[in-house]
C-alpha cells in the first residue's frame, strides 16, 4: 500500500510540474522507498529471530512431545531392576518369593516393589517377611529351633560404599522348644591335675556344647559379672545375649557394622559393642534398648573395658586409646601413639584394669600394644611401657593385683606356652614364672585369664585352648575341637566353670571341671 500511494503521488506531481524537476523528485522518492523497504525487512527478521530464540529457551508443549516423554519414562521404569539375594541358614532351607510366578534364584533381578519372602526348613520355624526392593539388597535369614529367627538386610557391597543409610534389621520371636534336651558337652582331655577343685567347681551346669545364632564369624565374647549371661559380637553386625543356664537367646542387637569387641558394665546393666564403624554403642541389658552412641575414634575399635565402678569406659583402636565418661559420653583421656609423649601402640587388642583400682605409682589400667604392654596413669597422663619382643594380644591382672600377665609366645604345634609375669610393685619381670624360647611363635596367644584359684591360667591360640599351671609352667588341661583358623577370642565365666570360645560362626562351650 505504501508503494502504491507513493506512485500515485509521483504521477500527480509530474502532471503539475516540469519534467526535470519531477525526474529529481522521482529519484529521491525511489531512494526513500528503498530505504523504507530495507528497514522493514530488517525489522521483520529481528522479530523472527527473537521469536525463534524464545521458542528455544521455552519450548511450547505439544501432544507429540508429551507422549514421547511419557513413553520414555514408562520404558525406563519398566527396565529398572534390582538384585535380590536371600542367604538362608541352614543353607539347605527352601526359599520362595510368594508374589511372583518365577522360581527364586540368588541374585535374581526384579522390578522395584515389595516382595513376600518365605524361608522354610524341616524341624525349624519358618520365617516370612515382606521386603521393599528399592536397591540391590542381600537378605540374611537364620532359622532357629529354640530361640529366634532374624533377618538382616544390607546393601549390595558396591552400593553400600556410596550410601549413608544404616543397615536395617527386623526380628521375629519364635517359641522355645522346651521339650528338647540340650546336646551333650564336648569331651575334653586332662592331665596332671590331682584335684579338680583347684580348677573349677563340680556343680552340674546345664549348658549346650555350642551356640548357633550368628551368620558371620564370632569375634568377641564376655560373661556378665554374675555369670548369668554371655554376650557375643560378630562380623554379621549382630550382638547376641545368651542365658548361661540353657543357652537361650535374650536379645538380638543390631550394631549395623562389624563388631570386634563387647563388654559388660560391672553392675551388669549395660553391655557395649564396638567395631569397624569407629563407634561404641551402649545397650540396656534388660530391654535391649540403645542408650547412647560414643564417637571419637579415627579408626576401627578392637577392645573395650569398664573400670571397677563403671564410671569410665576405655576403648582401644589403631594407635589410639580413649577414656570415656560413661554418664556424659564425653572424652576424659585421649592417648595417641607416635607423638612426643607416647610411643607407637599399633592395634590395641586388650585392656585390663587393676583390681585394686590403682597401683602404688597411680597406674590404673594396662593395655596390649606393639612389642609390649603399656600402663597408664590417668591423673598424670604418664605412660609406662613394659617391653616384649612379641606383640601381645591379651593382658590380665591377677586377682590380688600383684601380677600383670600376658600370653606372648608358644610353640605352634606343641603344648608349650611361655606367658609373661611382671610384678606390679617393681614393674620387673618375674624370671622364675616367665619363660621364653627362641623357636616359639609370637602374636598367637589371643586370650589369657586367671582362674579363680590364682594358680592357673586359661590361654587360647588359633588351634588350642588350654589350662596352664603357673608354678609348674606346663599345660595341665586342653580342650579339643577348636577351629584351626578362627579361634580368636574366649571368655571365662566369673566362677571359672565355663569356657566359651569363638569358632567361626559358632560359640564352643566347655565345662572346665570335666
Amino acid at each position: 500500500m505504501k508503494r502504491l500511494f507513493f506512485v500515485l503521488f509521483i504521477v500527480l506531481f509530474l502532471m503539475t510540474s516540469g519534467c526535470n524537476t519531477m525526474k529529481a523528485i522521482e529519484d529521491d522518492m525511489s531512494s526513500l522507498l528503498e530505504h523504507m523497504e530495507i528497514d522493514s525487512l530488517s525489522s521483520s527478521n529481528s522479530s523472527k529471530n527473537a521469536s525463534a530464540n524464545q521458542r528455544t529457551a521455552n519450548p511450547a508443549p505439544s501432544s507429540n512431545s508429551r507422549e514421547n516423554n511419557s513413553f520414555n519414562t514408562a520404558k525406563q521404569s519398566k527396565n529398572e531392576k534390582h538384585s535380590l539375594t536371600i542367604q538362608a541358614f541352614p543353607k539347605e532351607s527352601t526359599v520362595k518369593v510368594m508374589n511372583i510366578k518365577s522360581r527364586y534364584y540368588p541374585g535374581m533381578r526384579l522390578a522395584p516393589g515389595k516382595y513376600d519372602i518365605l524361608v522354610e526348613y524341616e524341624g525349624h520355624k519358618s520365617y516370612r517377611e515382606w521386603v521393599n526392593l528399592e536397591y540391590d539388597i542381600i537378605v540374611k535369614v537364620i532359622l532357629k529351633k529354640k530361640a529366634e529367627a532374624y533377618m538382616t538386610k544390607s546393601f549390595d557391597p558396591i552400593d553400600r560404599l556410596n550410601s549413608t543409610e544404616p543397615v536395617e534389621t527386623a526380628s521375629v520371636e519364635i517359641e522355645s522348644d522346651k521339650n528338647s534336651e540340650p546336646p551333650a558337652l564336648v569331651e575334653t582331655e586332662s592331665a596332671g591335675v590331682e584335684n579338680k577343685d583347684q580348677i573349677g567347681a563340680s556343680d552340674p551346669v546345664q549348658f549346650p556344647s555350642s551356640l548357633s545364632g550368628h551368620y558371620g564369624s564370632v569375634s568377641s565374647l564376655c560373661f556378665s559379672p554374675d555369670g548369668s549371661l554371655l554376650v557375643s559380637g560378630g562380623y554379621d553386625s549382630i550382638v547376641i545375649l545368651w542365658k548361661t543356664d540353657d543357652g537361650s537367646v535374650v536379645h538380638h542387637l543390631n550394631h549395623e557394622d562389624r563388631v570386634a569387641a563387647v563388654a559388660f558394665s560391672p553392675d551388669g546393666r549395660i553391655v557395649v559393642s564396638a567395631g569397624s564403624d569407629k563407634a561404641i554403642k551402649l545397650w540396656d541389658v534388660n530391654t535391649g534398648e540403645l542408650l547412647k552412641t560414643l564417637t571419637g575414634h579415627t579408626s576401627r575399635i578392637h577392645s573395650v573395658a569398664f573400670d571397677l565402678n563403671g564410671e569410665t569406659l576405655v576403648s582401644g583402636g589403631n594407635n589410639e586409646l580413649i577414656g570415656w565418661d560413661v554418664a556424659t559420653g564425653k572424652i576424659k583421656n585421649l592417648i595417641v601413639g607416635d607423638d612426643k609423649l607416647y610411643p607407637r601402640f599399633g592395634m590395641i587388642k586388650d585392656i585390663a584394669f587393676n583390681p585394686n583400682g590403682k597401683d602404688a605409682d597411680g597406674y590404673e589400667f594396662a593395655f596390649s600394644c606393639y612389642q609390649g604392654v603399656a600402663l597408664f596413669n590417668p591423673d598424670t597422663k604418664q605412660l609406662l611401657k613394659l617391653d616384649d619382643i612379641a606383640t601381645p594380644h591379651s593382658v590380665t591382672y591377677s586377682a590380688d593385683g600383684k601380677y600383670i600377665t600376658w600370653g606372648a609366645r608358644h610353640h605352634h604345634h606343641k603344648n608349650d606356652f611361655f606367658p609373661r609375669f611382671v610384678r606390679v610393685d617393681t614393674k620387673e619381670r618375674d624370671t622364675e614364672l616367665s619363660g621364653d624360647d627362641e623357636l616359639a611363635k609370637s602374636d598367637r596367644v589371643f586370650y589369657t585369664r586367671y582362674m579363680p584359684d590364682g594358680r592357673h591360667l586359661v590361654m587360647l591360640t588359633y588351634n588350642q585352648a588350654v589350662v596352664y599351671d603357673i608354678k609348674a609352667g606346663t599345660v595341665v588341661k586342653k580342650f579339643n575341637g577348636t577351629s584351626e583358623t578362627a579361634v580368636t577370642d574366649a571368655a571365662l565365666s566369673p566362677d571359672g566353670r565355663i569356657l566359651a570360645a569363638t569358632a567361626k560362626d559358632l560359640i564352643r562351650i566347655w565345662k572346665i571341671d570335666e
